[in-house]
């Protein structure tokens, strides 16, 4: 097997740094590591550079890993770019581009020398607004989790759909994306009652008891049953009730 490693970038507003931090180089950036699967991964901020200021382009994600292939490397690392993504969108609830492809190391020594080196075309765009700064001991503490859990498949698809929720611009397509995640979730949450009439207990009792969100069944029944399976006509009042 040889080592690689692949660099990704995703357009997005969150941010590991402010604006101002943003003004002076090297940007910060955090390490860390799929231990399990011998994968180690950094997040920098991307920006570009201009004659007064450093304008935030979004995210890079440089991925280091044992593969086969190069096309092997690249499947791989793709998915663990598209994972820390799911995990900083859902600790930031702010959406994240996919990982863009930017370039690939195969390091053919020990000593680490870049023997093939790739540059993809990419055309790097300011965003503009107010950026959303993660918070390191929060992501930290998810990707934790994240790694420790026995449903990382069922987590993983939940948050793909929450992360896709966040960027829909049409509140019927963001609605829907967030119901799915929660179809996944539910049975993580009481794998004992699957199939059962209180298999949508635990996430009840999280909309009630800790959303305070009072009308979880009219969601459920109106929301979801009306909109999945033709119940209710789409019309203005119901995409305003979503």
């Amino acid at each position: 097997m040889e080592r690689y490693s692949i660099q990704y970038h995703s357009r997005t507003l969150v941010a590991l740094a402010s604006k101002d931090k943003q003004q002076t180089l090297p940007l910060p950036g955090w390490v860390f590591d799929f231990t399990a699967r011998e994968v180690k991964m950094a997040l920098f901020d991307a920006i570009k550079q201009t004659d007064d200021v450093n304008l935030h382009t979004g995210l890079n994600i440089i991925t280091v890993l044992k593969a086969n292939s190069r096309e092997e490397a690249i499947e791989t690392s793709k998915s663990f770019a598209e994972t820390t993504l799911n995990l900083i969108s859902f600790s930031t609830l702010t959406y994240c581009n996919p990982a863009k492809l930017i370039n690939v190391i195969n390091f053919l020594d020990k000593e680490g020398y870049p023997f093939r080196y790739h540059i993809y075309p990419f055309d790097e765009q300011e965003i503009l607004g107010s950026l959303s700064v993660a918070n390191e001991p929060t992501f930290r503490a998810l990707f934790k989790a994240y790694t420790k859990s026995p449903y990382q498949r069922r987590t993983l698809r939940a948050l793909t759909w929450l992360r896709k929720g966040i960027g829909e611009e049409n509140p019927v397509d963001e609605f829907t994306s967030y119901w799915i995640g929660l179809e996944v979730i539910k049975h993580i949450l009481s794998p004992e009652k699957m199939n059962t009439d209180e298999e949508w207990e635990k996430v009840e009792e999280i909309f009630t008891n800790r959303l305070h969100f009072q009308d979880f069944k009219k969601i459920k029944q109106d929301g979801r049953n009306g909109l999945l399976h033709g119940f209710r006509q789409l019309d203005n009042e119901f995409v305003k009730e979503i």
